[in-house]
C-alpha cells in the first residue's frame, strides 16, 4: 500500500487522539506540567527517578500517572485500532474467517502493520500531544513561550533550531514514528 493512500486518516486518527489528550490533561494539571500538581501520593507520584526509562524519555522522573495514560490507556486505545483495522481487512479480503484476538495477532506480515503504525501513531501523540499542552494551556499563558525559550523543567534536553528550542525528544519521537509509519506502508 502506498505511503499517502491512508496518511491522512492515520494523521486525523493522531490529532484527533492528541487534542483529546491535551484538553483532558490540561484540565486535570492546570499550570503544573508533568503531574507536579497532582498528589504526590496518587496520579502525581513520581517513579524510576533517574532510571533507564525517565532517561529514555528524556524526564526527571515518570509519574503514575504518565505510566498509566501512555503505558496502558492509549496502547489500548491503538490495540483497539489494531484490531478493528486487522478485522476489516480480513473482511473485506476474506482471507481468514476467525475473527477472534488470537487470530487477529497471530504472525504474519499484514499483523505487523497495524502493529507498527500503531508504534507510530504511539510516538507521534506523545508529541503532538505534548506541544498541544503547551500550545493550549489557557491556565498556563506563557507556556508556548517558555516551551520554546528551553524553559520548561521535565524536559531535560534541548535542541536549540534557529532562536527557538524543542526538547530533542521531540524529534526523535517524530524521526521514530516516520520511520515506523513508513515502514508500515511498504
Amino acid at each position: 500500500m502506498p505511503l499517502w493512500s491512508y496518511f491522512g486518516g492515520w494523521l486525523a486518527d493522531v490529532l484527533a487522539l492528541s487534542f483529546a489528550l491535551a484538553l483532558f490533561e490540561i484540565s486535570l494539571e492546570k499550570d503544573q506540567g508533568w503531574a507536579s500538581g497532582l498528589s504526590r501520593e496518587g496520579l502525581g507520584k513520581p517513579l524510576l527517578q533517574g532510571s533507564p526509562l525517565a532517561r529514555l524519555f528524556e524526564k526527571p522522573y515518570i509519574t503514575v500517572y504518565h505510566l498509566l495514560m501512555f503505558g496502558v490507556i492509549v496502547p489500548l486505545i491503538l490495540a483497539g485500532q489494531c484490531w478493528i483495522i486487522r478485522a476489516c481487512w480480513v473482511s473485506r479480503t476474506g482471507a481468514i474467517r476467525d475473527l477472534g484476538l488470537l487470530t487477529v495477532w497471530q504472525v504474519g506480515p499484514v499483523n505487523f502493520v497495524p502493529l507498527l503504525s500503531s508504534i507510530a501513531a504511539w510516538l507521534a501523540i506523545s508529541t503532538t500531544e505534548d506541544f498541544l499542552w503547551f500550545a493550549l494551556n489557557w491556565h498556563y499563558p506563557t507556556s508556548r513561550q517558555d516551551l520554546l525559550a528551553g524553559n520548561i523543567w521535565w524536559h531535560t534536553r534541548w535542541i536549540a533550531i534557529g532562536k527557538i528550542k524543542l526538547p530533542r525528544c521531540y524529534i526523535s519521537a517524530l524521526i521514530l514514528a516516520g520511520f515506523f509509519f513508513w515502514v508500515s506502508s511498504r
